[in-house]
Formats: structure tokens, C-alpha cells, sequence
């Protein structure tokens, strides 16, 4: 390949990441795959240097990515780093097996030099390169422990608290869930570091069920919450992230039908590729294996929230001594009121694949009779009679509760 087609690819390379900021997802990603334990993230300003008219309130930003991880000796770095890069020295330039295409990804943000430190067994370098692609590399005599990725870029003082805010948004959108410590720091700003981590926990977890499932690399795991939200990673790091419909394909959006609008599904699995820019999550036998088994788990999460209402409906076991006074169900609190009637809301959007099976189970709660019942079975005691539907009594007011109304 020539040099001239080399240029082109690369910068077909840079050009399709979707963000400037998605480099920071790749060096996460690459701080991984060399062991870190840890990923510092620090933005810092610089005045020109005395004497250089810079004009106005022109800085020089530094981002910094740090890791802890196994670092890069010289071999590494010339079969993995600076393949698609020329030398500043020989002007050499090959591209012979894989290449370094996350870090590629950092020219997106423009930055005018990129200063690499790294070392492995024994090994220190430090290497420049510049905005045309070009680079120097120099042994260091000091150890370095890790690699740590400086860029510098020229801007304006007003333009920090936006660059701030883009890195927090990128680290936040792709890397909340990596299984590191990560952190950012807005050096020229007031506030402490910030911790990068969320968990991955469905939001009503304490109301609507959860069905996992953990096998060998792949952790999959669905639940009936709000919002609906599907969430495609690799070993922590979000692949793909948005609602049931947008995500699958239409065929498992139309299987799912109304369950799209409460779903909450975590897929973290090896099976699931994307594409170069990282930007889309391949269509393959992997991710279909992973939708065919989540498929599945949705089916067995339908039969947990029928069975979950049928014990909850028949709950039992007053709490406190005492004869209750007539007419109310002591076991029936405010709080198994509220999580019951969510749970039916849950159910609402779940019949068209249940069928009449909730209307043959016992997931209503009788209050006359302090148990569950069900819809057919209350229809058939009633006679043609009406039912009364009633809230708990400890949200009657009044004291109706006291008088048994």
C-alpha cells in the first residue's frame, strides 16, 4: 500500500468515528485489554509561553488519559501502534497485519501533537506524533509503568467548561460500566475528581422481577421496568444503547410487541461485534444467539411476574397481635396495595402474550376474605352481582377504615 493510500485510510479511519470524543471509549478499551486496574482522565489549560503572541484568551488544552496497565515495549509498539504512521526520522511507511485503529481514533479531536509514554520489561519510550500523521520515538532512561496518552490542541480559555462537559458525556455514555476505576478531572475547575461508574441495576428492581443469567463471558439479564432501555456491551463497555424498538431488528421488535415499552435488557457478551467505528453492533450468528436467548428469558420473566402476583395476592399474616377491627384485611397495607397494582401494570402490557391465563390465576386480592382470587373465579362467586374494587384501609380516610367502609 503507498503512502498516499495509507493518508486515505487513515483518514477514512478518523473521519467515521460519530463523535471527536468516542477516542476516550477506545483508549478505556485498550487500557482494559493491557490489564489496568484504573483510567485517570484530566483536562488542564496552559498559557502560550512567554513571548508568543497568542492573542485574546488563546490556551493550549492538555487531555490526559492514564492507565495502569502492561504497557508497550518497542516491539509492541511497532506492530500494534505505529503501523499506519511514518517515521519523522526514516519517512518509512508499511502496513503489514493489524494496526492500532484505537488509537487512531484520537486525530478525531483534532489535537495538533499527541505525546505517548509507555514502557514493558524494562523497556521506556516516549513518542510524538504530529497532526500529519508523522512521529518521533525516543528510549527513556527513567522506567514508565503503564502508557499514558497526553493531546494538545489550541483553543480558547471559554471553550474549557464545553471540552469538560463533552469528556464527561463520552466517558459517562460508553464507559460507566467497565470493570476499572475510572475517573475525570477538570484540572482549571473547582470541583474533586469524578468517579465514572453507574450499576447496572434495572431501576425498579425492588418491584418488578429480574431474570439473570451468567454464562461463561456472557451476563444477560432482563427485567420489567421504566424506562424501556436495551443496553449491548463487551466486558463492561456499552456497544449499543437505546429502546427495545431501535435496537432489534423488527422481527424480535414485533415479536416483544407491547413488551417493548417496559423492558430493560443487559447484554454483555463476547458474541456481540460491531463494526469498525464501534458505532453499530454487527448483524451475526453471535448477536443473533444473544437475542434468541433473550427471547427466551423474556418468556420465563412473563411466568415469574404471574407467579410473583399470585403469592403476593395471597399474603397472609396480619404483622400484629390484635383482632382486627370488622371489615378490614390487616394484611393488606398500603405498601402490598402499591406493589401489587404496579405489578398488574407490568401485566397490562404483557397479556397479548399470556392469553387468558391471568384470568384463571389468583392475582387479585380479596379482601373480604383476607386471600387471592381470580378474575374468572370472582365472577363465577359473584353470580352476576358486582364487584367492588377497594382500595387498602390504611388509605381510606375519615376513619371508614375503623367503621369497616
Amino acid at each position: 500500500m503507498s503512502a498516499s493510500e495509507v493518508d486515505a485510510l487513515l483518514e477514512r479511519l478518523v473521519a467515521q468515528f460519530e463523535s471527536p470524543y468516542d477516542f476516550l471509549r477506545e483508549l478505556v478499551q485498550n487500557a482494559m485489554d493491557a490489564g489496568s486496574d484504573r483510567v485517570e482522565v484530566t483536562l488542564e489549560s496552559h498559557r502560550p509561553e512567554a513571548g508568543v503572541d497568542a492573542g485574546g484568551d488563546e490556551v493550549v488544552f492538555e487531555l490526559t488519559i492514564l492507565d495502569t496497565g502492561s504497557g508497550m515495549d518497542e516491539a509492541i509498539i511497532g506492530q500494534e501502534l505505529t503501523r499506519l504512521f511514518s517515521s519523522g526520522k526514516s519517512g518509512d511507511r508499511t502496513m503489514a497485519g493489524g494496526f492500532g485503529i484505537g488509537f487512531v481514533s484520537v486525530f478525531a479531536w483534532d489535537p495538533e501533537v499527541v505525546l505517548v509514554h509507555t514502557g514493558r520489561g524494562g523497556e521506556a519510550w516516549e513518542l510524538v506524533f504530529y497532526r500529519d500523521r508523522s512521529f518521533e520515538k525516543v528510549a527513556l532512561e527513567d522506567p514508565v509503568e503503564g502508557t499514558t496518552i497526553s493531546l494538545m490542541r489550541r483553543g480558547r480559555a471559554s471553550e474549557r467548561a464545553a471540552i469538560a462537559e463533552a469528556v464527561r458525556e463520552s466517558l459517562w455514555r460508553w464507559c460507566r460500566y467497565c470493570p476499572l476505576e475510572l475517573s475525570f478531572h477538570d484540572l482549571d475547575g473547582d470541583d474533586p475528581p469524578e468517579l465514572i461508574q453507574d450499576a447496572p441495576e434495572p431501576a425498579e428492581q425492588g418491584l418488578a422481577s429480574t431474570r439473570s443469567e451468567v454464562r461463561g463471558e456472557s451476563t444477560l439479564r432482563v427485567s420489567f421496568a421504566i424506562p424501556a432501555n436495551v443496553v449491548f456491551l463487551r466486558r463492561g463497555l456499552i456497544l449499543a444503547e437505546g429502546g427495545p424498538r431501535q435496537l432489534f431488528p423488527p422481527e424480535i421488535a414485533d415479536a416483544l410487541g407491547r413488551s417493548c415499552d417496559h423492558l430493560q435488557i443487559w447484554a454483555d457478551s463476547p458474541q456481540l461485534r460491531t463494526t469498525l467505528s464501534r458505532d453499530k453492533v454487527v448483524d451475526d450468528a453471535g448477536r443473533e444467539a444473544v437475542q434468541k436467548r433473550l427471547l427466551e428469558l423474556v418468556a420465563a420473566l412473563r411466568e415469574d411476574l404471574l407467579a410473583r402476583l399470585q403469592v403476593l395476592a395471597d399474603t397472609s399474616d396480619a404483622g400484629e397481635p390484635g383482632e382486627a377491627p370488622p371489615g378490614v384485611d390487616r394484611a393488606w397495607t398500603r405498601e402490598r396495595h402499591a406493589i401489587l397494582a404496579g405489578l398488574h401494570a407490568h401485566l397490562g402490557l404483557e397479556m397479548h402474550a399470556l392469553g387468558d391465563r391471568p384470568r384463571k390465576a389468583a392475582i387479585l386480592r380479596d379482601l373480604v376474605h383476607g386471600r387471592g382470587i381470580s378474575l374468572d373465579a370472582a365472577v363465577e362467586r359473584m353470580a352476576g352481582r358486582p364487584i367492588l374494587i377497594s382500595t387498602p384501609p390504611a388509605v381510606l380516610r375519615g376513619g371508614h377504615a375503623d367503621r369497616g367502609q
